[in-house]
């Protein structure tokens, strides 16, 4: 199996739908956020961008994104702002790695993202919702399969995704 790539926005789904994929896959699930909070020593991302700021953890993250390059058979979900820096992608991309786009409006964003003091570049409302506008089309621009997720079951979104991959395995990009 291919390597998948979960990106979204904060909130888009992707750490349920890959931990619920690698169970119909019987493929192993990384979280790059829990990954980047074990390299950094602190206990959570808020403490990380308390402590050091957000362009400390944007290095971790990138350090991340080129110790999963050669990784295969498995699921990554990504941090939403992993899509800010083209190498992070491209790294992730290395050795067959599918890029999988959950897409959602905001109004859902906002009602999945009920404690917002977790999420760090969420909590002012505006900021928020510029980056938002913002990064929609840059993961648009890397996916090679975009997924709804707005008023959408778990299950019906992850049987999206293995059509999606069904489908490109039988039309391979040129």
């Amino acid at each position: 199996m291919n390597k998948l790539i979960l990106i979204g926005f904060m909130g888009a789904g992707k750490s349920t739908v890959a931990a619920d994929l690698a169970v119909r896959l019987n493929v192993p699930a990384l979280e790059m956020d829990e990954l980047i909070i074990s390299r950094s020593g602190f206990g959570s991302i808020p403490e990380i961008f308390a402590a050091k700021g957000e362009a400390f953890f944007r290095d971790l993250e990138s350090e991340v994104a080129r110790t999963l390059a050669q990784q295969s058979n498995l699921i990554i979900s990504s941090g939403g702002g992993v899509i800010g820096r083209p190498e992070n992608m491209e790294q992730l991309k290395t050795n067959n790695g599918i890029v999988i786009f959950l897409r959602s409006t905001f109004a859902t964003v906002i009602s999945r993202n009920g404690d917002l003091t977790t999420r760090p570049l969420f909590r002012d409302g505006k900021l928020a919702l510029t980056l938002f506008n913002e990064r929609a089309p840059i993961y648009a621009c890397w996916a090679d399969i975009t997924v709804d997720t707005d008023d959408r079951s778990i299950g019906e979104v992850c049987s999206e995704i293995v059509s999606g991959i069904e489908s490109l395995a039988c039309h391979p990009s040129p």
